[in-house]
């Protein structure tokens, strides 16, 4: 998850690629935090976003 000002937003796979989508967060559980919006059932989202957002960094195969 990558906060920047008021922006919260998480890296997904799109078409072979990292894309930042903005994102909608609820309440914080330790190291998990619920996703209100912004998230679709089966996206995948990079866990590392300093890594994702570098230029030409591509997603792992699954």
């Amino acid at each position: 998850m990558l906060q920047r000002g008021e922006l919260t937003a998480v890296y997904v796979v799109q078409n072979g690629r990292f894309v930042l989508r903005p994102v909608r967060t609820g309440a914080s559980l330790g190291k998990d935090v619920e996703v209100l919006a912004g998230l679709r059932p089966g996206d995948r989202v990079a866990t590392d976003p300093v890594t994702a957002g570098l230029a030409g960094a591509v997603p792992a195969a699954q």
